[in-house]
């Protein structure tokens, strides 16, 4: 199937015309990432991190969480209302 960008940058012939390339680098081949970045896993294989931080003393800038390398889907929210900033 050729979409009229494919036809645009390239010759109308080309076998290889904007098919999708799946996660494992196959041209034409359905393979997703999960959840967890695994191509074509189950979702299964990463790790919910949840925690609390409460803290009403001091000044200046205090660390709250350290986000690991290679982390996704990352949601934080503020319970209350706080002079904090992030």
């Amino acid at each position: 199937m050729l979409t009229t960008s494919c036809v645009l940058d390239f010759v109308k012939w080309s076998t290889y015309c904007l098919q999708k390339i799946g996660c494992d680098g196959i041209i034409g081949s359905s393979a997703r990432e999960d959840r967890c970045g695994v191509c074509n896993g189950d979702g299964h294989s990463c790790k919910i991190v949840k925690g609390d931080f409460n803290h009403t003393k001091g000044r200046g800038y205090i660390e709250a969480a350290v986000i690991p390398v290679g982390a996704r889907r990352i949601k934080v929210v503020e319970d209350k209302p706080s002079h904090s900033f992030l």
